[in-house]
């Protein structure tokens, strides 16, 4: 309802309803213009309270101004207000929903949402003196998005999340999933990844400052672009399977607490690991991307060391990590069959060289290291995490998206080329971090070299898929990254150089 609603929010074919029928949700979005056309909002509230069902949700996005007009003649027809939530987005493909109700607000913004140190310290300072809304609204307000918008519900209707409440019937630990029809919010986060996109709900229990449990779902039934083994064993199965060693080694993760499914939609219960998104910490100068590289590399030695298995780089091997995915983004490179040229070349010489297999996170951006004082570092989202994966590639990947925030991510092929290009502003301190985990599984500095190589063709390769699945075009930052690795290697007269 209204002119103003965000496209995203849109339906990709609008569906034909019969009258009589109720609707789970509707947004009430009104422009500036149709919040003072005469008579408009009250026919459209009066229109979205006849057609809302009994535990339905009427979800209002309305310029901040009129946010209390809009709400006083939604009660005057019987629909109750909750909180009101803020809209928050970072970069392109990340959005959180914060409620401004009990500690959520305070967790959202104090530590989960990555944001400058000025941001943030005005808007925590907004919050405890609980100043207006509007100012509130300005501070986050970025994206397409109003920054405010609030829930409206019929009088004993279902409260929201109230499902993140309910046991199933097989809770396994009260203190986390024990709890039937509790109150409480959630603070939401949405990543887009291409077509796929995954929530990340944070539970909160009344008023308490952190929250009870973390759930998450994919906005998709299925995932084609994950390979056959992500397909067939979700993140709690991960976890239990990688869990124990990450955590002897020396990391913090979260335990699975449980499971569900909305729909056709399945849903998983982790236990919280505490700690603020180093990402955040390095964006707003309160950590320094070369400490929090250090720390990760301290864990990612004895994980790996621990859970090494004899291997080499075999045909078939080689083939996977190196030259298949090659070959398919080889259109997309500059000499692109040079390069798989190249690799195939290298591959054939390393081939009775050492390459142990390690268990990989493969996600292990500065959003997923959490830090909380001086203890042991947090590791979260395990959904892409192997045990057949190359030494060295969580390193690089790490190392790089750790230095592209201090860039707020601006930058990402300088990020990479700073931390591993002869002369870059951190080669001199993430050389020797590099032979640390080099030495702890026991590689060539040919067979690193390749390792390199692999960790950008997988990014690129999961990024140039994902795009392809939603029909989009023109290179991601992966690419962008594989291009210049790629150039360096064959050079401009083909002569090989590493990193």
């Amino acid at each position: 309802m209204g002119s103003g609603c965000p496209a995203p929010l849109l339906p990709d074919s609008p569906g034909r309803a019969d009258a009589a029928d109720l609707a789970d949700l509707i947004v009430l979005a009104p422009t500036t213009t149709e919040c003072r056309t005469s008579g408009w909002l009250e026919e459209a509230a009066r229109r979205s309270a006849e057609a809302l069902a009994g535990d339905g949700v009427l979800y209002a996005l309305v310029p901040t101004r009129g946010g209390a007009r809009v709400a006083g003649v939604l009660r005057d027809l019987g629909l109750a207000a909750g909180a009101p939530f803020v809209h928050v987005q970072h970069g392109a493909s990340m959005h959180y929903l914060v409620p401004l109700a009990g500690g959520a607000a305070e967790y959202a913004f104090g530590q989960l949402i990555p944001m400058r140190r000025w941001r943030r310290r005005a808007i925590m300072l907004v919050l405890g003196l609980g100043g207006p809304r509007a100012l509130l609204a300005h501070l986050v307000r970025r994206g397409p998005m109003p920054a405010l918008g609030f829930a409206m519900q019929r009088a004993g209707a279902r409260p929201l999340f109230e499902w993140l409440f309910w046991t199933g019937g097989e809770a396994r630990d009260a203190g986390v999933i024990g709890l039937a029809r509790a109150a409480g919010t959630a603070v939401v986060r949405m990543k887009w990844r291409g077509a796929r996109g995954t929530v990340v709900i944070h539970r909160f229990t009344g008023r308490d400052p952190l929250p009870s449990a973390v759930a998450k779902l994919p906005l998709m039934a299925t995932a084609p672009d994950k390979p056959d083994d992500a397909r067939h064993e979700d993140e709690a199965a991960r976890i239990e399977r990688f869990g124990p060693g990450a955590s002897a080694a020396g990391a913090r993760v979260p335990r699975a607490a449980g499971g569900s499914s909305r729909g056709s939609c399945p849903v998983a219960l982790q236990t919280i690991v505490s700690g603020t998104p180093a990402a955040g910490l390095i964006m707003s100068g309160r950590r320094r991307a070369l400490d929090i590289i250090e720390r990760t590399v301290r864990w990612l030695e004895c994980w790996n060391r621990s859970s090494a298995r004899a291997g080499s780089l075999d045909p078939g091997r080689a083939g996977r990590e190196l030259l298949a995915p090659a070959t398919t983004l080889a259109p997309f490179l500059a000499r692109g069959h040079e390069y798989v040229d190249w690799l195939a070349t290298r591959c054939a010489t390393s081939a009775v060289a050492p390459l142990p297999v390690v268990a990989t996170h493969n996600d292990l951006t500065a959003a997923n290291i959490l830090i909380d004082g001086d203890r042991e570092i947090g590791v979260i989202d395990w959904e892409s995490a192997r045990g057949d994966g190359l030494p060295l590639v969580d390193f690089y990947y790490a190392t790089a998206d750790a230095a592209a925030a201090t860039r707020h991510y601006a930058d990402r092929v300088g990020s990479v080329a700073a931390c591993f290009a002869p002369g870059g502003t951190h080669a001199a301190a993430v050389g020797p971090l590099a032979a640390r985990v080099q030495r702890a599984v026991g590689v060539s500095d040919d067979v690193a070299e390749l390792c390199f190589h692999a960790c950008w063709l997988h990014h690129a390769a999961n990024e140039q898929r994902e795009a392809e699945i939603a029909g989009g075009a023109g290179a991601g930052p992966f690419l962008e990254i594989l291009r210049w690795v790629a150039g360096r290697a064959i050079g401009p007269t083909s002569a090989a150089r590493g990193p």
